[in-house]
C-alpha cells in the first residue's frame, strides 16, 4: 500500500515518465529511470545502472552521490534492463542490491556472462582502493580512523547480485505481464551489447514504444521499424573516425610497440577489459601476420603483458565464443574473419602473451628493465593497476602511452590526453615526459556518421530523440544533424524528468519537479559550487606546495591582483546565484509549490 501511495504522488494516472539519472551531458554512469502506471498498477524500472568513472577512488563523494541519486528506494524498483556489461552501464547493480533491490536484472546471455566476471572484479578494486586509502589516512593522522571510507559494495554484494541476472537471447520478445514488453537487438558495440525496444501500455490501454540505443557500435546489425521515442548515445557525435581501414589501425599499434621497444622503453596501454583488450590482442596478431618478416619477428619477441586477472577471464569467454560461432565476431574482425576460420586460429590468442595474476606479479613488472607492452585496466585510468604503471613510466621519455578509447572529462586519462605536463597519481606529482599516442579508432563507439546511419534505420522516425552519453561539445553539432531529418531533439539535464505522451503524440514536455527557471538557476548554482570546490582544492594544494606559493608571491603585482580578483569574482557569483535561487524558491512557495520543490 505504501508503494502505491508513493506512486500516486509521483505519476499521474495513465502517464509515463522518464528521468535521466546518469550520462546526462557526460560520458559515464548511464542510468535511466522509468515510471509508468499500467492497468496492472505502478511499474518502476531502470534501463542501465552504471557506475560513474569520474572522481577516481573518491568513495566518500561517490557514496553521497549515489545515495541521493534514485527518486525512490531501491526496494521499490521492480526490475532493471541492461544494454551491455561495461561497468559504466552495469556496475551500480550490486550497490542497489546492497540497498535492498531484489528484482530481476534482464540482459542478453553474453552480457550476463560478462557481468559474472565484471561485478566481483569491480568490488575487489573498490575494496583494494579503500583499504589503501584508509591506511594512508591512519599514517597521516591519529584521527584518520574516524574518517574511514567504505567501498560502494563488496565482493559478497556483487556475488549476491549475480543471482538476480536473467539471460535473454537476441530478438526474443519478452512479456513481463505488467504492461511492459521488451526485446534485445544486436548493437554491434561489444560482445552481448544490445539496443532495447520497450513497449509500455498505460492504464488506459494506450501503448507507446521507447527504444534505448545503449552504446552503438561501428557495425550495427539491428533492424528497427519504428519508435515513439529514442534515447540515444552521442559519444562521438562531433567526430569522424580518421582511420577507416581496420588493417591501417592495427598496423599503427604494432609499429608503435616496435618503435618504443627499439628505443629501450615500454608501452603502457590503458584498456577496458571487455572487447577493447581482446581487440588489442587481435590487432597485435594482425601486425605479426602483415608486417615485413624481420619486424614481425621483433614483435613476436616483444613481451605483451595482460596485467588484469579479469581481462584474462574475459578473454577466455571470447575464445570459447569464437570457436562456438565465429560469425558473431564479423563486426569486430571484418574481412579478416575468413583467415582465422580457414586456419583454425583464434584472433584472441597470442603466443608471446604473458599474464599476471597476483598484485606481486604486477608490481614486479615495474621492477623489470625488459621492453614490453603492458595492457592494464581501466581504460580511463580512473582506477585499477594502470595507475601504478603510469606512475612508474609516465615520466620516462623513452616510453609511450597509447590511448585506445574515449577519455571522459575529469578522468586522469583525459588530463594526460589534453597535454597536462604534470599529473597527480597516488598523491604524487608525476611529470608527463612519455610519448602520448591516441588511436581512437579502436573505440567500439560509432562516429557521427555511424550515429546518423543508426537514426536512419527507423522506417518510421521517432517523434523525439533524447541525446545522452555525450559531452555538450559532441551533442550540439549532432543535435543539428538530427534536426535536419525533421526529428525533435532534447538534451536532458541530470535528474531532469520528461513526460511521454501516448502514440498519438499529443504532448511532450519536461517536468523536473521545479519551475524551469528555478531549475536553470539551480544548475548555475551547482556550476558555481563546482568551480569553487575546484578553486578550494587548488588553494589547498598550493598551501602544501611551498614552491608554488613562492612562485605566486614572486609574480608581478598586476598578475597577483588578477588571481585575487578571480577568487573574489567566483565567490561573489556563487553568492548572487544562491540569493536568486532562494528568492525563486520563496516565490514558488507563495504560489503553492511544495517546500521540496
Amino acid at each position: 500500500m505504501a508503494k502505491d501511495a508513493e506512486a500516486a504522488r509521483t505519476c499521474q494516472k495513465g502517464k509515463v515518465k522518464v528521468q535521466f539519472l546518469g550520462a546526462a551531458r557526460e560520458v559515464t554512469g548511464s542510468l535511466t529511470y522509468f515510471e509508468a502506471e499500467t492497468k496492472y498498477g505502478m511499474v518502476r524500472f531502470l534501463v542501465d545502472c552504471g557506475l560513474s568513472q569520474k572522481n577516481g577512488n573518491n568513495y566518500e563523494g561517490k557514496l553521497q552521490m549515489y545515495n541521493s541519486k534514485l527518486p525512490v528506494a531501491a526496494e521499490n524498483i521492480d526490475f532493471i534492463i541492461l544494454t551491455h556489461a561495461h561497468i559504466d552501464h552495469s556496475g551500480l547493480v550490486p550497490f542497489l542490491g546492497k540497498k535492498g533491490f531484489t528484482g530481476k536484472v534482464y540482459a542478453t546471455k553474453g552480457t550476463a556472462e560478462l557481468c559474472s566476471i565484471l561485478w566481483p572484479d569491480s568490488a575487489h578494486i573498490q575494496e583494494e582502493d579503500c583499504s589503501q586509502y584508509n591506511r594512508k589516512l591512519l599514517r597521516r593522522s591519529p584521527q584518520g580512523s574516524r574518517r574511514q571510507v567504505e567501498p560502494l559494495y563488496t565482493d559478497d554484494d556483487a556475488v549476491r547480485s549475480l543471482s538476480l541476472l536473467k539471460g535473454i537471447r537476441y530478438n526474443k520478445l519478452v512479456d513481463l505481464e505488467n504492461g511492459i514488453r521488451f526485446r534485445f537487438k544486436n548493437a554491434g558495440h561489444i560482445f552481448g551489447s544490445a539496443v532495447i525496444e520497450i513497449w509500455i501500455q498505460d492504464s488506459e490501454g494506450r501503448e507507446l514504444k521507447v527504444v534505448v540505443s545503449g552504446d552503438i557500435g561501428n557495425q550495427v546489425r539491428a533492424r528497427l521499424d519504428a519508435a515513439d521515442f529514442l534515447i540515444m548515445e552521442s559519444t562521438y557525435g562531433s567526430r569522424v573516425h580518421e582511420i577507416i581501414d581496420i588493417d591501417q589501425r592495427n598496423l599503427l599499434l604494432a609499429k608503435t610497440i616496435l618503435e618504443t621497444c627499439k628505443n629501450g622503453g615500454r608501452v603502457i596501454i590503458p584498456s577496458f577489459t571487455v572487447e577493447r583488450l581482446q581487440t588489442l590482442i587481435y590487432a597485435i596478431n594482425e601486425g605479426i601476420r602483415k608486417l615485413p618478416e624481420d619486424e614481425a619477428e621483433m614483435l613476436k619477441s616483444a613481451g605483451i603483458v595482460i596485467d588484469s586477472p579479469m581481462g584474462v577471464a574475459v578473454t577466455k569467454i571470447f575464445q570459447d565464443a569464437f570457436w562456438k560461432k565465429p560469425k558473431r565476431f564479423k563486426y569486430l574482425l571484418g574481412k579478416n574473419l575468413d583467415y582465422y576460420v580457414q586456419n583454425c586460429t583464434s584472433p584472441f590468442e597470442l603466443k608471446n602473451l604473458k599474464v599476471t595474476s597476483s598484485q606481486e606479479e604486477s608490481q614486479a613488472l615495474n621492477d623489470s628493465k625488459d621492453c614490453m607492452a603492458i595492457i592494464s585496466a581501466n581504460g580511463m585510468c580512473s582506477a585499477g593497476r594502470i595507475r601504478h604503471h603510469l606512475k612508474h613510466n609516465l615520466w620516462r621519455p623513452e616510453c609511450t602511452v597509447v590511448f585506445v578509447g574515449f577519455q571522459a572529462e575529469g578522468t586522469l586519462g583525459r588530463r594526460i590526453l589534453n597535454g597536462e605536463k604534470m599529473v597527480k597519481i597516488f598523491g604524487e606529482e608525476i611529470a608527463v615526459n612519455a610519448k602520448i599516442v591516441n588511436i581512437p579508432e579502436f573505440s567500439s563507439h560509432a562516429d557521427c556518421k555511424g550515429l546518423i546511419r543508426f537514426v536512419k534505420k527507423f522506417k518510421t522516425p521517432p517523434k523525439c530523440l533524447f541525446l545522452i552519453h555525450g559531452e555538450l561539445e559532441a551533442m550540439e553539432p549532432f543535435k543539428k544533424d538530427v534536426e535536419k531529418l525533421g526529428i525533435h531533439v532534447a538534451v536532458p539535464h541530470l535528474k531532469e524528468v520528461y513526460e511521454l505522451s501516448d502514440t498519438d503524440g499529443n504532448s511532450l514536455g519536461t517536468d523536473s519537479g521545479v519551475h524551469p527557471f528555478t531549475r536553470d538557476v539551480s544548475v548555475r548554482v551547482n556550476e558555481a559550487i563546482v568551480s569553487l570546490s575546484k578553486l578550494r582544492a587548488c588553494l589547498s594544494e598550493a598551501s602544501e606546495n611551498r614552491n608554488l606559493l613562492d612562485e605566486i608571491s614572486n609574480l608581478p603585482q598586476q598578475e597577483r591582483e588578477m588571481i585575487s580578483d578571480l577568487k573574489t569574482e567566483l565567490f561573489g557569483s556563487a553568492s548572487k546565484l544562491k540569493k536568486s535561487f532562494y528568492q525563486i524558491i520563496k516565490s514558488c512557495r507563495k504560489n503553492g509549490k511544495s517546500k521540496r520543490s
